[in-house]
């Protein structure tokens, strides 16, 4: 019984942190469609990063330009990701979002990835 809980106790933290790096692309995606629907001058004062540009486009929409920085705490590593936030300029939601940079760059965690 005493083994067990040992065994147990030694595989469960590095089980969660082998299943972190699994989902932090997917985490960015669901961070990011949290915004649609919102409206973009909320956000924009909000956010704890802002606009580097905007874009006005054809079609009665603006495109806001962000940057998100993510430095994992297991290997160090720094992911910069470069998307943008599509909103309607007469009700000011927004309606979509994109990638300017690799997806692959674009992190955000779920839970904590440090130590227990």
């Amino acid at each position: 019984m005493n083994l067990r809980i040992l065994i147990l106790t030694l595989l469960l933290p590095q089980a969660c942190s082998f299943l972190n790096p699994l989902v932090t692309e997917k985490a960015f995606r669901d961070y990011a469609d949290q915004h649609i629907g919102m409206d973009i001058d909320y956000l924009i004062a909000r956010l704890s990063y802002s606009p580097t540009t905007s874009l006005s486009l054809n079609n009665g929409l603006t495109e806001y330009r962000l940057e998100h920085t993510y430095q994992s705490t297991q290997s160090g590593k720094v992911y910069s990701c470069e998307w943008a936030l599509i909103a309607n300029d007469n009700s000011r939601l927004v309606e979509s979002w994109r990638y300017i940079s690799e997806p692959s760059q674009c992190m955000h965690q779920y839970f904590y990835e440090g130590a227990w």
